[in-house]
């Protein structure tokens, strides 16, 4: 639940500090010419708790899209040209914004279900077909038999299926769920930055520009509808992409069909995760990237020194949870009673019996050429 509004001291325009009509900053990293606009505050003005939380924006799109959702709502809703520019090119930096935004969902979600579509679940069908295989021309009432074995065609493909190594699986999975933790934990912190702030009525007080000790854009409140859209654009969207990630990469990572690839795919997994990283670096202007690096979120719910250590405990808390989570829903996953799941299991029914991909693997690592023998003799 947000906290009630937090009224800094001297929410209305600020007076000229100089003598000028408006006085204010000389330059404006964003408008990068000379201007006369409401000069900046103190942060000692403010009144605000010594311990207070200062929450540094992602250098992501979504980032860039709570800077120009608040910054320039807050410029369009109280009418005051803070930062030198016309109020148009505010509203087309927020369109701009959610256009990036818009480009970042479809791209994720495009390639996710095209991966799923032609990759993952093509993977997945490959993988079944050659278990069932192997239990169908191998087995004699339900027996291993070593000579039909040595005779079948099918043991490089599945020797070759990476889920057959337990422990290299878990390790990859592991690291994957991990990924995904990194991503609901953001998205969490988010959540809570947002819930952290007051509401307000008062455009005037959902942001306090500051001077001393540095140059910063404190956002300390939201207006109702800055909230809900925030919420429903950034928050909502994160989970369901991340879940969406996390079922997707992880079928993927299980049915891959040999040991580089599975390396291969998971590097392709950690592109898609940083897609919104490198739309802000490369569409995101260099100007909007500074006022961005100056702008925080001030989280006043967690400032007393009884509250701070119950945040300690707290995310001591959510770490040990989530390293059950990950640990444990892995393993769960990798289990008979895991790959039951309709739709995420890759082999239901799987017996762990490829123990005699062992033998296979010693016979593909055996060292050709002896150290101290000539190797590679001339014909």
């Amino acid at each position: 639940m947000a906290s009630t509004t937090y009224q800094p001291l001297g929410t209305a325009p600020d007076a000229a500090e100089d003598g000028s009509a408006n006085g204010g900053d000389p330059l404006d990293p964003e408008a990068g010419v000379m201007m006369n606009s409401p000069p900046r505050k103190a942060a000692s003005e403010l009144n605000l708790p010594d311990d207070a939380e200062q929450i540094d924006l992602d250098e992501d799109v979504y980032g860039a899209v709570i800077f120009s959702l608040v910054y320039d709502s807050y410029e369009l809703l109280t009418g005051v040209d803070y930062d030198g520019l016309d109020w148009r090119v505010n509203a087309y930096r927020i369109f701009f914004c959610l256009l990036l935004l818009c480009c970042n969902y479809l791209l994720q979600i495009g390639l996710l279900v095209i991966i799923y579509t032609y990759v993952a679940l093509p993977s997945m069908s490959n993988a079944q077909r050659v278990y069932q295989s192997y239990h169908a021309e191998v087995f004699v009432s339900g027996d291993f038999q070593q000579d039909l074995w040595d005779k079948w065609d099918g043991a490089d493909d599945l020797c070759n299926i990476a889920f057959g190594n337990y422990w290299f699986m878990f390790m990859i999975l592991t690291l994957w769920w991990i990924n995904m933790v990194i991503e609901v934990r953001k998205t969490v912190e988010l959540y809570n930055s947002f819930a952290g702030l007051g509401n307000t009525t008062n455009p005037h007080t959902i942001i306090s520009r500051v001077k001393d000790p540095e140059k910063l854009n404190l956002i300390l409140n939201l207006t109702v509808w800055i909230r809900a859209v925030l919420y429903t654009l950034l928050i909502l969207p994160k989970f369901i992409i991340a879940a969406f990630l996390l079922v997707v990469g992880t079928i993927w990572l299980a049915s891959t069909d040999s040991f580089e690839n599975l390396v291969l795919n998971s590097v392709a997994l950690g592109f898609l995760i940083n897609i919104d990283e490198t739309i802000f670096a490369g569409l995101v202007p260099k100007t909007m990237k500074k006022n961005i690096a100056i702008t925080k979120i001030v989280n006043l719910s967690v400032s007393a020194e009884a509250g701070y250590l119950l945040e300690v405990m707290r995310r001591y808390r959510d770490s040990t949870l989530c390293f059950i989570a990950v640990v444990g829903g892995v393993g769960f996953y990798m289990s008979s009673w895991g790959q039951m799941i309709p739709g995420i299991g890759i082999f239901p029914g799987y017996l762990k019996d490829t123990s005699p991909c062992s033998s296979w693997w010693g016979k593909k690592a055996l060292e050709v050429c002896a150290y101290g023998t000539e190797c590679f003799k001339l014909g």
